[in-house]
């Protein structure tokens, strides 16, 4: 019977791996994507998959698009709207489905309710007024694979944060048989034209309740009133007591958290989510970033439990996207952005040799939780491509398959032998020549296939006889007078 591998190719980038796959493709749409326009929305056409909900501004035009899970991703959509340039699900009315919640347009002073599973249309069911009326901006915030539960009731929690004057304000609106159409929380800031530039929820302490990282940010040089404060939830609602903190002149602010730390998930499974920080000493001076456990108060370990060796690539990109556990292995893993272009891949649990990414997704901009939309139990990778080095606007939407076959590389373990076909590409970006490396288990004839997104063959080669072993095939799309572009490389054993 024969075993086929495929990766993702673009004519300017490619993606890589280090000892682990992670590689199917499933899904490639072609849109003007942001860096995070994946959102995590359920099953909304019950057919037993979860399906997957992207925003894009396809010509000018704010829109919100959902297409179907399963093995096989249509990339038509089943449900849209336009004008809608915020949104996320959460199930507002109770009954067991997802809502699309939106926000459509600056300035329109409500957020629009699409019941979702059997109700869903594209007809607004419910309008959310706001508490004050106004023309300004928000932006519904996005979990990002983070339940928010303020009270640990054990119901989701509605977050939007309005651009009012004289102070951004963030509303927190209970959900289900709570669902009343007024917030129940508000937080502010304190002083004139505070701006809140950083909203960041996780359970910190462990104790059911979500908690906050919110900057109240002064827009005033030299921002004297810029702070930075640690909200932690509880049954109640007293939002009232706080952790308050102010940085010095080169962003630290103590015992570890500094203006760039952020919330992660539970990154070693102690049932408390953690702290993301620059690398202050702690590591060699190529770990760009290290991980610290949360609790109470919020640098109860200031000490850092694990490195991340970003091999002295920079800029770090900051923003909160949980990519959730895309190897099925119980833990939560973490995505950065590295450089310009890149999402570097760690796993949960124990480090990888010398504390180096198990996978690196190169020409990679943005990332998002898309779940398990396959049904095999393991989370999906959502990524967002470029169409070429530093561009922006149209971008490629990539879904990527969960693989329970990716794992560490141990301190003290050396790689194994291979037991699974591997397949990866360098250099990365490319024009117009890169070498294919592909790994089998075990003796079988082996072809090489290139198809464009339509489809297409665009070159295959006939490489005949392999022994099991990693080899490498050098590839020249431009002799084929192929254009920049999304290609797939299939290897057939």
């Amino acid at each position: 019977m024969q075993k086929i591998f495929r990766t993702i190719i673009l004519a300017v980038v490619l993606c890589t791996t280090i000892y682990s796959q992670l590689d199917s493709v499933i899904f490639v749409k072609w849109g003007a994507f942001n860096d995070t326009p994946f959102c995590f929305c359920d099953d909304q056409n019950g057919d037993g998959y979860n399906d997957i909900m992207i925003k894009d501004f396809d010509n000018g035009i704010g829109k919100v698009r959902i297409y179907p899970g399963g093995p096989l991703i249509d990339t038509i959509p089943f449900w849209e709207v336009k004008r809608d340039f915020s949104a996320v699900a959460i199930d507002i009315n109770g009954d067991g489905h997802r809502d699309i919640v939106t926000f459509p347009y600056d300035g329109a002073g409500k957020l629009a309710v699409y019941y979702g599973g059997p109700l869903l249309d594209t007809i607004p069911d419910y309008y959310i007024q706001f508490p004050v009326p106004s023309t300004a901006t928000g932006i519904i915030i996005d979990p990002a694979g983070t339940k928010i539960d303020m009270n640990g009731d054990g119901i989701e929690e509605l977050v939007f944060w309005y651009g009012q004057y004289p102070n951004d304000t963030l509303y927190l609106y209970e959900t289900g048989s709570k669902f009343t159409g007024e917030p129940r929380a508000k937080i502010a800031g304190e002083y004139f034209r505070h701006k809140i530039w950083r909203v960041q929820f996780g359970d910190l302490n462990g104790d059911g309740c979500s908690d906050l990282w919110i900057e109240f940010h002064d827009p005033v040089w030299p921002n004297p009133n810029t702070r930075f404060d640690v909200i932690y939830g509880e049954p109640e609602w007293d939002l009232s007591a706080r952790f308050s903190y102010q940085a010095d002149i080169t962003g630290y602010i103590g015992d570890g958290l500094s203006f760039s730390s952020s919330i992660i998930s539970d990154f070693n499974g102690d049932g408390k989510d953690d702290w993301l920080h620059s690398n202050k000493g702690q590591y060699p001076y190529f770990y760009g970033r290290m991980v610290s456990s949360g609790g109470y108060p919020p640098t109860q370990y200031p000490t850092a439990y694990r490195g991340l060796n970003t091999q002295d690539r920079g800029p770090l990109g900051g923003f909160k996207m949980d990519v959730g556990d895309v190897n099925g292995d119980g833990l939560q893993d973490l995505m950065l952005s590295v450089g310009y272009d890149e999402q570097w891949l760690w796993l949960g649990g124990r480090p990888a040799l010398d504390d180096v990414a198990n996978k690196k997704y190169f020409g990679a901009k943005g990332r998002g939780h898309v779940g398990d939309i396959t049904g095999d139990g393991v989370d999906d990778l959502a990524l967002v491509f470029n169409s070429a080095p530093g561009s922006t606007g149209y971008r490629y939407a990539v879904i990527i398959a969960g693989d329970r076959n990716l794992v560490s590389v141990k301190d003290g373990e050396k790689p194994q032998n291979p037991n699974t076909l591997r397949l990866f590409a360098y250099p990365n970006p490319f024009n117009p020549s890169t070498k294919i490396s592909y790994t089998v288990p075990s003796p079988g004839e082996v072809t090489l296939s290139i198809y464009n997104v339509s489809g297409e063959l665009v070159e295959q080669r006939i490489l005949g006889e392999r022994s099991a072993g990693s080899y490498e095939e050098e590839l020249n799309l431009g002799k084929t007078g192929a254009s920049s572009g999304v290609y797939f490389a299939e290897i057939t054993f």
